[in-house]
């Protein structure tokens, strides 16, 4: 990662379990958002979710694309919207 980096948002958007594990090599600095903070910041700038939604959804791991074919495969899922595949994707 680098400087200004961050990580925990998927968890943070969906409330879903923790999706990554973050090792420091070096000196690091961090901070923690509770979802109580985070829920009392939308209500502030609610566009943030927005802007890390669609941050969320440019990343491109080999991981997520797997999961996300095994979704679109079935002709349910169809059509959907990239929201609500990311709705399905971290709620299971």
């Amino acid at each position: 990662m680098r400087n200004g980096e961050f990580f925990g948002e998927i968890s943070l958007v969906y409330g879903c379990k923790r999706t990554a594990t973050v090792c420091s090599a070096k000196y690091s600095t961090l901070a923690t958002l509770t979802k109580k903070k985070y829920t009392e910041i939308l209500f502030e700038f609610p566009d943030l979710e927005l802007h890390l939604k669609n941050f969320i959804y440019k990343y491109n791991d080999r991981m997520k694309r797997f999961i996300l074919k095994g979704i679109a495969s079935v002709e349910y899922f169809q059509g959907i919207g990239e929201d609500a595949l990311h709705d399905i994707m971290y709620n299971l």
